[in-house]
Order: C-alpha cells, then sequence, then structure tokens
C-alpha cells in the first residue's frame, strides 16, 4: 500500500527559510568561482574575477552565517520535528548543526587571513577593498592557504552529509525534519501508522 501523504503547517519562519537558502546558493557559486577558476590563464582578467568573486562571497557568507544566528538566537524555540527522533538522533544533529556553524564562521575568516598574509587583498568593487590588517609573509600564507582548503573541502562534506540526513528523514523515518525547511513540502506518513489509527478506531467503537 503506498504511503499517506500529508502537508505540514509547521516550519521555520520566513526570514530563516531566506538565511538558509541564500547562504547555500553562496556557498555553490563560493565553490564554482574557485574551483572554475583554472580554467582560464593566470594573469587573465576573467581568472582575476573569478578569484576576487570568491574572496567577496566568503565574506558574505560569513556575514549571512552571522545574521542567521543573531536570528535564531532571538527567535526561541526551533519547530517541531513530528513525529520526534530519538533523543540519539537529536544529540548528533546537534552536533552537525554546531560544527556547520562552526565551518561557515572559521572558513571565510581564514580565508580573508589568508589573502592578506599572502599580500594579496580582498576588492570589494567601486574602489573599495578591505584594509590589511596582518603583515605579509608568504610561508605563513601558504600553511593557512592549505588550511582553508582543508576546512573549505571539510564543510562541503558536512553540508552533503547535512543533506542526506535530511532526505533520509523524509523518506527513511518519514518525519517533518526537511519539510520544517522547505514549505509546502508534503511529508509522507506510513501505512502502518494509518492501519494502526483505523485498528484503533475499531478497537474504540
Amino acid at each position: 500500500m503506498p504511503a499517506k501523504i500529508s502537508h505540514t503547517q509547521d516550519g521555520y519562519d520566513r526570514l530563516s527559510l531566506v538565511f538558509h537558502w541564500a547562504t547555500l546558493v553562496l556557498l555553490i557559486v563560493a565553490f564554482a568561482t574557485i574551483e572554475g577558476r583554472v580554467l582560464f590563464e593566470k594573469g587573465t582578467a576573467i581568472r582575476t574575477f573569478a578569484k576576487e568573486s570568491h574572496y567577496v562571497l566568503g565574506l558574505l557568507i560569513l556575514l549571512f552565517t552571522l545574521a542567521r544566528l543573531t536570528h535564531r538566537l532571538g527567535s526561541g524555540a526551533r519547530p517541531a520535528i513530528h513525529p520526534a527522533p530519538a533523543a540519539p538522533m537529536m544529540l548528533v544533529a546537534h552536533a552537525m548543526a554546531a560544527l556547520l556553524y562552526a565551518s561557515l564562521l572559521i572558513t571565510p575568516v581564514l580565508g580573508l587571513l589568508t589573502v592578506q598574509v599572502l599580500g594579496d587583498h580582498v576588492n570589494l568593487g567601486f574602489g573599495l577593498s578591505i584594509p590589511a590588517f596582518v603583515g605579509s609573509e608568504k610561508e605563513v600564507g601558504k600553511t593557512l592557504q592549505s588550511l582553508h582548503s582543508l576546512l573549505g573541502d571539510t564543510m562541503y562534506v558536512l553540508i552533503g552529509a547535512h543533506a542526506a540526513a535530511g532526505i533520509l528523514h523524509h523518506l527513511a523515518f518519514r518525519d517533518t525534519s526537511l519539510a520544517n525547511m522547505v514549505p509546502n513540502l508534503a511529508t509522507p506518513r506510513s501505512s502502518a501508522s494509518g492501519l494502526d489509527s483505523i485498528a484503533q478506531s475499531r478497537v474504540q467503537r
């Protein structure tokens, strides 16, 4: 018997949804610019544009994350998940969220430090740039660059795991974890639960 479908009326508020999905778009574009730059020769205008776009996108990710955390701390309780996951599963989810937020904060900051220590600058456009607040040191910059790349790769692995967990909860556990973040997403309810409800109704008669 196919799973029954119901639509959840709960979920995150509009601003939380904007922060979440806008951050995802920024992350995708940031990844595309830094990985795609190698398609162009060094010193060309388009390669420079891709590199500088990556810098600016990193700063936007940092600002969005700070704004999102501020909103989250001030907006109170998060939407409930139905049916409620087991306590160990929630512990893993909270740990994953903490790691994601940490990576979204640390990776852009480390990227900015890397750029400045390597003697470069973050061009914001319109003749504006972020003033250097650290000195240039090539060897230290190379170490920071490697660390930034490692953290960036780790962050994308975490994002992939986060997305996979959301899909797993939606399709296997049949709860509202994913539906809370995707407006109007139908949440599958198990056929077994529907049969149990019918049986209980008949017993009560």
